[in-house]
């Protein structure tokens, strides 16, 4: 992919950061830096599992690139819902942000915990959402050219022969840069060992801020919110390098 390709995204955010900064504020620009850099920071954790989905179905080359267009366009549509409907109910009570900030720590708590037992191919196989696709739609389980829909008839032989807010802005641009993400991502997925950890702290960070914000305990600043993301999440990519897996460094020797 050429170099052009990975930062385009980028500096589109970034170019808008410098509208909002001469046009409006620097506090308006700030705080959708802030969104942005949180949402590229949640994005990383969705693309490792998309590493690890490709993996498991064994889809390759060309293919990765068209269910990456697919799946974007529908990251945008349902990121665009999501933040709407959360608006709104973040809106009914303030009590609904300790709600939030508690399943926000418990999957960040899961995912730290989990995260230590990676080193396998995970089977998405038995997935609920497999089964689920499968019971709705005539899946066949198995790839077929480089076509995502094929006629009932060629199936069958196929089986026969083998028997304008600030937050929704931040989460469209941090959006439209994934798919480049997801490459530079997936080559460097062996090496970044420690990534997850620190996107699940990352995580917990972000539940205690929902919490001592609603309880009126302290109130975090966008800008210390923005350090903090970019701090866990270079620090993951540091330990990475500086710390490798055992088996890892010894199959390099």
């Amino acid at each position: 992919m050429r170099p052009f390709g990975r930062f385009f995204w980028v500096a589109l955010a970034l170019a808008f950061f410098g509208y909002l900064y001469l046009r409006y504020s620097p506090e308006a620009a700030s705080l959708f830096l802030a969104g942005y850099v949180l949402e590229k920071a949640l994005s990383v954790d969705n693309m490792m599992v998309f590493v690890a989905i490709f993996a498991s179905f064994g889809i390759k080359g060309i293919m990765q690139h068209r269910i990456l267009y697919y799946g974007i366009a529908g990251a945008l549509i349902f990121r665009a819902i999501f933040v709407a409907a959360g608006t709104a109910v973040f809106g009914l009570s303030h009590w609904i942000e300790v709600v939030f900030a508690a399943i926000v720590l418990w999957t960040g708590i899961k995912m730290f915990m989990g995260s230590a037992e990676e080193g396998e191919t995970t089977d998405y196989s038995d997935h609920w959402s497999v089964k689920l696709s499968q019971r709705v739609l005539p899946v066949i389980p198995r790839m077929v050219g480089k076509r995502f829909v094929v006629g009932a008839k060629e199936a069958q032989a196929i089986s026969e022969k083998e028997g304008f807010s600030l937050p929704r802005r931040a989460a469209f641009y941090a959006t439209l840069g994934l798919r480049n993400l997801y490459f530079m991502l997936a080559a460097a997925a062996k090496y970044l060992v420690y990534l997850e950890k620190a996107v699940a702290l990352v995580l917990i960070f972000i539940a205690g801020k929902l919490a001592s914000s609603a309880l009126g305990i302290y109130h975090i600043d966008h800008q210390v919110s923005m350090m903090v993301v970019l701090g866990l999440i270079l620090g993951g990519v540091f330990a990475s390098l500086l710390f490798p897996k055992k088996d890892e460094a010894l199959s390099e020797s």
